[in-house]
């Protein structure tokens, strides 16, 4: 392999190293995102959950 090729590959392999590390840390973005998502869905679910109480509230006769 003369000098050229050699720097070339290289280079290739250099790259190869710099798109794992883009795409782990891409899936751990993924990962990181559907945390937030379900974070977002639990706030949600209290959320509809204090409206549901305070309906029945309302709802229960005043003696």
């Amino acid at each position: 392999m003369n000098h050229a090729t050699n720097m070339m590959y290289k280079n290739r392999t250099e790259t190869d190293k710099s798109n794992k590390v883009l795409l782990t840390s891409r899936v751990l973005g993924a990962r990181s995102n559907s945390r937030f998502l379900e974070q977002e869905h639990m706030a949600a679910t209290t959320q509809s959950n204090t409206l549901e109480l305070t309906h029945s509230v309302l709802q229960t006769p005043i003696k």
